[in-house]
């Protein structure tokens, strides 16, 4: 077969925009409605003990609230009695009273059935990295019946549903007789489930999505393990799924301990390598992901033959598939519906700072021709090992990134042990009371349970003190949780709002807030007549080192976050509609896994649809709202960051070493450009956008590897 490695650079075409499918989930999450008060609690069951800071044997990055403990139900975590009732029970429990945390202490818990995960629901263990030892914590001993199904899991999340620190073993599997299952965790059609910190030992299948119809925003996080058939299957997946660390080998159960039984490590890579594939890709709209190793695969990556709704694109950053006999494999394809059914063919998916290896071929791209296009990979810093065949794109694939690193384990938590749980009845003077009385005590936590809170003073968090509310993964809707009202005044000078007291003052250092849906209730009641919107103080404000915001979503703003001049900042798992700037840092930060689109506002439950859409919020956004903001500062970091329907993704003034990978957008400005930088210097490796301009640079010292415009495929680095 012919080998192909193009260098050529493509004329610009003409195109039509038509936007990717914000419409692509299941209108039976979309379509909800809140009601205009609290949210009610249904059929509740008499609490336990009370949510309480957990202390765990092994360290963690974030703090435990606990909301419920699957003990306290009868789950037995000594592994000799079922524990599937307990763990179901403490589960509904917890989504009875407006979502939380469902606690599994270390130890181990036998399930034999599927255990399903509410909306706003976080099921937590205790979980050591595999890889610094093998007790692992909390411990599912998975004896449930063999099954091939693929639509199906142990685990099932919903929307802003998450499991967290979990190890999995399977009772019955035998390297000597294996036996299918279905997922180990199994994201049905909603928007954003959340996996992290998760271990599964000897898993059949992975993770996976739906294909019965689309699914947004999975995140994945730090999750290892020994699989047979599949690490993960993303399928029909819209804007987008982001995975930050994700480690697929046979030494997981290969190096069994804590009484599980081991096995041997070349039975294991004698099955994978005849029968498995450590990433299944089809229907994924501009994927992003990050620190990725599969080894001892078949396929190392498998696009398989097979179109949903969409066609494939997407970045991968640090990508390693080592020991397998394609490293990537995209499958040959036919015309469904005039579209390519693997990758997308206009254009297709960057990778950067990644090795390679395949003993027949490194790349195999069987993607079709379609108007002169083939669906390429673009490769930047890239050591291929083995044959490779069809368009592979190289302008900088011999280029070094090594040098070029983001830390995405940041600790955001309290180091405090003052705690206080605030009901919905608690006026903004109570919630200010407690923070001050937690600043005091040295640091802590100020809960803010089920319910919606009006603030119009501005609240301020003391050092050390975070203000938490009760959705401990990433969030996306407002219908249940901790909701924050903003009361504030609106300006109609935007230089006025962004200098007026935000919403939120992180006033110490180590202070955060976190799950916590924010919404701006002057801007949204005035965007269901018209467009002419005020202009809101930032959200959230740091004005100290070391602040952290993560798993929020503020909807209606002006301004998101402002984290200027805030040394070792962390911004992490933030859903906006902010129609001016949705983040602004820095200070030798990250912001990472963010996404902005005004459909977080259209699917908000604030009782609107996509019928208000007819005033255009696009209108706005596209020409006026920047994602990430930094600003005279260094060594600043931006990693899987998204936006439908903005100004730019990425703008920077007099920043210095600023490093930003897997950048996307979709639907910006006509005369807008994707990325804006004044002064400074910046690398941008892995960039994809929709439509508009590559970017505008003022005297800045810029580098971007891996750009891609849809039809665009072939655009140069800039060096």
């Amino acid at each position: 077969m012919k080998k192909v490695l193009s260098f050529i650079l493509l004329l610009a075409i003409v195109f039509t925009v038509t936007g990717c499918s914000e419409d692509a989930v299941s209108s039976q999450t979309a379509s909800k409605q809140a009601l205009p008060g609290a949210t009610q609690v249904t059929n509740p069951i008499k609490e336990k003990s009370p949510p309480h800071i957990v202390t765990t044997k092994y360290e963690t990055y974030d703090n435990i609230v606990a909301d419920f403990d699957v003990t306290e139900f009868g789950a037995d975590n000594t592994g000799k009695s079922d524990s599937t009732s307990a763990i179901n029970l403490a589960l509904m429990n917890c989504n009875n009273y407006g979502g939380g945390t469902v606690y599994m202490p270390a130890g181990k818990y036998l399930i034999t059935s599927s255990i399903n995960i509410p909306d706003y629901v976080t099921l937590r263990g205790d979980w050591q990295d595999p890889d610094k030892g093998n007790e692992y914590g909390t411990i599912i001993i998975a004896d449930v019946p063999s099954s091939d199904s693929v639509t199906d899991g142990l685990f099932v999340l919903t929307g802003s549903s998450g499991v967290n620190g979990l190890t999995v073993y399977y009772k019955n599997q035998s390297i000597d007789n294996v036996v299918p299952y279905s997922f180990t965790f199994y994201m049905k059609p909603s928007i954003l489930a959340s996996i992290k910190n998760c271990t599964i030992i000897n898993g059949y299948r992975g993770i996976g999505t739906t294909n019965s119809g689309a699914h947004e925003q999975l995140t994945v996080k730090n999750v290892k393990g020994t699989l047979l058939k599949t690490g993960i299957a993303i399928n029909n997946s819209s804007d987008v799924g982001t995975i930050d660390g994700l480690t697929v080998n046979s030494k997981y159960w290969a190096e069994a301990g804590s009484g599980l039984t081991p096995a041997d490590k070349s039975k294991i890579e004698a099955y994978t390598k005849a029968n498995g594939e450590g990433m299944y890709i089809t229907d994924a709209e501009q994927q992003q992901m990050y620190n990725i190793s599969v080894s001892g695969f078949k396929y190392g990556i498998l696009f398989p033959s097979i179109q949903t709704r969409y066609m494939g694109s997407g970045s991968f950053y640090n990508l390693n598939i080592t020991n397998c006999e394609y490293g990537i494999y995209a499958q040959e394809g036919t015309h469904n519906g005039g579209r390519d059914t693997i990758i997308d063919f206009r254009w297709g998916y960057n990778i950067a700072n990644s090795v390679i290896e395949g003993s027949k071929y490194s790349i195999y791209n069987g993607s079709v021709m379609r108007e002169n296009f083939t669906a390429c990979f673009k490769l930047s810093g890239v050591k291929l090992s083995g044959d490779y065949y069809g368009n592979i794109i190289g302008y900088s694939y011999d280029a070094d990134h090594s040098g070029y690193k983001l830390d995405t384990l940041k600790t955001t938590k309290t180091t405090g042990t003052f705690f206080k749980r605030m009901g919905d009845t608690a006026t903004e003077d109570d919630i200010q009371a407690a923070l001050d009385e937690a600043g005091k005590a040295g640091g802590g936590i100020v809960y803010l349970t089920n319910g919606r809170y009006t603030i119009k003073k501005g609240l301020t968090v003391p050092e050390n003190v975070l203000l938490r509310g009760k959705c401990s993964s990433a969030l996306r809707m407002g219908a249940k949780g901790t909701v924050i009202i903003a009361d504030q005044k609106g300006y109609d000078n935007v230089d006025k709002a962004v200098s007026a007291k935000a919403l939120i003052t992180l006033e110490g250092k180590n202070s955060g807030v976190s799950g916590i849906f924010f919404y701006f209730n002057g801007n949204a009641e005035i965007l269901k007549k018209s467009l002419d919107i005020k202009y809101y103080p930032y959200a959230v404000r740091g004005k100290a080192k070391n602040v952290y915001a993560t798993n929020l979503c503020i909807v209606a703003a002006t301004h998101g976050i402002d984290f200027l001049n805030c040394e070792n900042y962390v911004v992490e798992g933030i859903q906006t509609t902010c129609f001016e700037n949705c983040i602004r840092a820095g200070g030798g930060g990250i912001v990472m896994n963010c996404l902005q689109n005004v459909t977080v506002l259209v699917r908000s439950n604030f009782r609107f649809s996509h019928a208000d859409e007819k005033f255009n919020m696009f209108d706005i956004t596209r020409y006026n709202t920047d994602i990430v903001r930094i600003e005279n500062s260094k060594n600043d970091r931006v990693l899987n960051c998204f936006g439908y329907g903005v100004k730019s993704t990425i703008y920077t003034k007099n920043a210095n070493d600023v490093l930003c990978v897997n950048l996307g957008a979709d639907n910006i400005g006509e005369t807008s450009s994707m990325h804006e930088f004044n002064g400074g210097s910046v690398t941008v490796i892995n960039s994809l956008r929709y439509n508009g301009n590559s970017y505008i640079n003022k005297g800045c010292k810029l580098k971007i590897y891996n750009r891609m415009g849809i039809w665009l495929p072939y655009e140069e680095d800039v060096k």
